[in-house]
């Protein structure tokens, strides 16, 4: 990412200023310098990195069951879906200072889309901890009812992640993109919490 960061800024003219920032609307709102604007992504994942490794979870014992498929501390998901976003602003970047035309409000389904696919690639893997997943009183009361959940959501997070990729597909107006890429979001996740509860219920009899 450096390197693509110095690359891209050694071909942008000096005084160039890249817009860092959005609005809702897609207007750009916030710029910065060529050499800021492309190697501030870098750096954060330089940060976020450092913060992780720090991360006071990962000296806990991992106590899964015998048998069980290793499974994913909270820092090393953070950091995966960090990359991904990173990896994907820079190249937004990147395109942005090299005179690239692009339509970000039809970006934005794209790359909310990879991070769910992503995000639902992981989920499956990630051990109970108090900073990510699917986090309800039920799966926070039950391993078996997280570790189900989460196997439960891993499939349904990628299929939400490619259908939001899609979007740009349907040719929704700009104005819908953001209604649609929220709607699929929360489907997805209303459905986690439901089947968290009713493996719930399942398990203790109630159902």
């Amino acid at each position: 990412m450096v390197l693509s960061g110095i690359v891209a800024a050694l071909f942008t003219s000096p005084d160039a200023r890249i817009a860092v920032h959005w609005s809702a609307s897609g207007e750009a709102d916030v710029f910065a310098g060529r050499w800021v604007a492309l190697l501030g992504a870098p750096a954060l994942l330089a940060v976020l990195s450092m913060v992780l490794h720090l991360w006071p979870g990962r000296q806990v014992e991992n106590r899964q069951a015998p048998g069980e498929p290793a499974r994913s501390f909270a820092p090393d998901h953070a950091w995966l879906i960090g990359l991904v976003l990173l990896i994907l602003l820079q190249a937004f970047l990147m395109a942005s200072a090299l005179g690239f035309q692009t339509n970000r409000l039809r970006l934005m389904p794209i790359i909310l889309g990879v991070i769910m696919i992503v995000v639902g690639a992981r989920m499956p893997l990630l051990q109970p901890n108090r900073w990510f997943g699917i986090r309800t009183p039920w799966t926070l009361a039950d391993r078996d009812v997280w570790t189900r959940t989460h196997r439960f959501g891993g499939p349904v997070f990628r299929a939400a992640g490619l259908l939001t990729v899609s979007l740009p597909l349907f040719d929704l107006s700009d104005d819908r993109v953001g209604p649609a890429v929220l709607a699929i979001l929360l489907a997805a996740a209303l459905a986690c919490v439901a089947y968290s509860w009713w493996i719930s219920r399942r398990q203790n009899g109630s159902g």
